[in-house]
């Protein structure tokens, strides 16, 4: 089991790069994790998830969803990778916001 804290936009966790390097050389078919966006939420790294669906026949189980080498799964996942990186740049432009307008309060 690989656990680790990060961004999903992130390709440089250290998780993540042991879990591909493990799916590219075979030693696991497949992924079990609580939601793709824990694994990818931008479009670079999901592509590499979804090489490893159609060249090593890898799948990748949520509680909602198996993504396997399919035009549905592959939609979906890209469909979800794309809400959820909306979602990312939403949720930071928010808190930049957030931020600045706390700083202004504190210069009045």
């Amino acid at each position: 089991m690989i656990e680790e804290v990060g961004s999903g936009a992130s390709e440089k966790r250290k998780g993540i790069i042991k879990v591909l390097k493990l799916l590219t050389d075979g030693i696991y078919q497949g992924i079990l994790c609580t939601d793709f966006s824990k694994l990818s939420r931008c479009f670079s790294l999901t592509n590499k998830f979804w090489q490893l669906i159609a060249e090593k026949g890898v799948e990748i189980i949520t509680p909602s969803q198996i993504y396997k080498n399919n035009s549905d799964s592959r939609i979906k996942m890209f469909l979800q990778t794309n809400v959820d990186e909306i979602y990312r740049k939403n949720m930071s432009e928010s808190i930049r916001r957030g931020l600045q307008a706390k700083k202004e309060r504190r210069h009045r």
